[in-house]
């Protein structure tokens, strides 16, 4: 997981939208494993949905955003108006902002059911209060 985030988010020779689907596709088919596994509540699963969820705040943060004006002509935004992926191709691909919202809180939800089975398990997450 570690290596899949810092060696794609790494390569500056690809936009930052082609990066974001490219990590965004694996990360789902990540959770997706986790839930066919019964994993999907195991309190060893906290960290795995933590960094999930820390590259969905990272993306809505650089993606998410309007540019200023000397930068690129397009908004990131775009994916708010319409919901949908917005056109290909420029820095944001088809970075949609309601679909990583949506994949955020997808993901901190099944966040919460972890720690809230690790507190009846007796087991403290170290880093829950982040959350």
């Amino acid at each position: 997981m570690r290596d899949l985030l810092a060696s794609v988010l790494m390569e500056e020779h690809l936009s930052l939208g082609t990066r974001y689907e490219f990590i965004h596709d694996r990360l789902q088919a990540v959770r997706q494993d986790c839930v066919v596994q019964q994993l999907a509540t195991d309190p060893r699963s906290a960290w795995l949905y933590e960094q999930i969820g820390r590259f969905y705040i990272l993306v809505l943060f650089l993606l998410g955003r309007p540019r200023p004006s000397g930068q690129s002509g397009q908004r990131a935004t775009r994916g708010r108006t319409n919901g949908g992926g917005g056109g290909g191709g420029g820095e944001d691909g088809n970075f949609s902002t309601h679909l990583a919202t949506q994949a955020l809180e997808s993901c901190l939800n099944g966040l919460m059911e972890i720690y809230e089975r690790s507190n009846e398990e007796g087991y403290a997450q170290p880093r829950e209060v982040e959350y």
